[in-house]
């Protein structure tokens, strides 16, 4: 008997990408995106009868077919994967997900393509914590291999896929309730942050090319700073990438998803278990409105709160002052927000964001002197 879906699978293990390729992994997107039209690949679908897995059995070609297509379809266009899969006792999209979660980012991106959607988001259900790890995994493989972010595979196509964990509720199983939960989520728990907590909440994030190990233990010790210096901490990510993206630190794909997680959490504040270039700041910031901190201003932070007498505050000061000066930025809010501390600014605080390399110059000098 053939089993299309599951052949690949083995029980206890996830593919990996090098495994999925081997097995012809990603051959079908490599020939849609560069051999075939989106048409051509909806009327495919259509003719294949290729029908969905849920309850209604209704055809998938079908329903990419109710899409608009053409120069003056509404834009943009976001591709939504159902894996809640609240029904009682069913478990078959947690079985293909952790056993072979390169199958589900393949389809999505030859899905994606056919409709011309460039973002689309896993609805996953929110018990399932070893499919989210597992899929994030996937997700980052695809993103280094090429398939994945931007001009994927040479073709001129773009492609972001995030995963939204859901609120556990039967009805978000339904398409509507679903879009509807997705977008209300993020906005409610956004509100809801900014007037009932008062500390900053804060997103980790390590990005290591070295060993998994060393990562965590760094990110245990930051986790720690963050909490001495007051910030409530929501979640931690670790990447690991051959090489440190000169502009974003995490590469593009994953900033966007980085985000999104944000916003889900209501996070005001990304903290970095590194040092950021000038470069690196001025690239972040323009991406959002987000505090961005590295742990040498979390650092400078705790010693701002703890300094007690006249001498120390000038000192703490003053090398919070040095450090930001190449890091301001012309324009906009500058990441680093506040020059007595980053951690807690709510609105200019001390010293404006538009203070700029002159007058921080001039207040150097001053606190040198003294």
């Amino acid at each position: 008997m053939e089993r299309p879906l599951t052949e690949h699978i083995k029980p206890g293990t996830s593919l990996t990408l090098k495994e999925y390729l081997q097995v012809g992994g990603y051959n079908g997107v490599r020939k849609a995106l560069k051999e075939m039209a989106p048409d051509e690949i909806v009327s495919l679908v259509k003719s294949s009868n290729l029908l969905g897995r849920g309850g209604a059995g209704f055809s998938a070609g079908l329903k990419w077919s109710f899409v608009p297509m053409g120069p003056d379809a509404p834009k943009p266009k976001y591709l939504i994967c159902n894996a809640d899969e609240m029904e009682p006792g069913t478990f078959k999209d947690r079985y293909l997900m952790e056993g072979n979660p390169h199958q589900l980012i393949s389809g999505m991106i030859i899905t994606a393509y056919a409709i011309q959607a460039e973002k689309a988001y896993i609805f996953l259900r929110w018990a399932y914590k070893k499919s989210e790890s597992v899929l994030r995994n996937a997700i980052a493989e695809a993103y280094e291999a090429g398939y994945l972010g931007k001009n994927i595979l040479g073709t001129g196509f773009n492609l972001d896929i995030y995963i939204h964990t859901s609120a556990g509720r039967y009805i978000c199983g339904e398409e509507t309730a679903l879009i509807n939960s997705l977008e209300d989520e993020m906005a409610r728990n956004r509100r809801v942050s900014q007037r009932a907590e008062i500390r900053d909440r804060t997103i980790l994030v390590s990005v290591a090319t070295g060993p998994l190990s060393d990562a965590e233990e760094s990110m245990a010790e930051l986790s720690e700073l963050a909490t001495s210096a007051g910030v409530v901490v929501q979640d931690k990510i670790i990447q690991r990438r051959q090489a440190i993206d000169p502009r974003t630190v995490l590469g593009r794909g994953k900033l966007d998803e980085l985000l999104i997680r944000a916003l889900q959490l209501g996070a005001d504040m990304l903290v970095f278990d590194r040092e950021l270039s000038p470069a690196q700041v001025k690239s972040l910031s323009e991406a959002t409105d987000l505090k961005i901190i590295d742990r040498s201003q979390l650092i400078l932070d705790i010693f701002a709160q703890r300094a007690q007498s006249r001498e120390g505050k000038i000192q703490v000061e003053l090398a919070q002052l040095k450090y930001l000066l190449p890091r301001l930025i012309t324009g906009q809010d500058s990441a680093f927000s506040r020059l007595a501390g980053g951690i807690g600014g709510r609105g200019p605080g001390e010293t404006k964001l538009e203070t700029d390399r002159r007058r921080v110059r001039d207040r150097i000098n001053r606190l040198e002197k003294e």
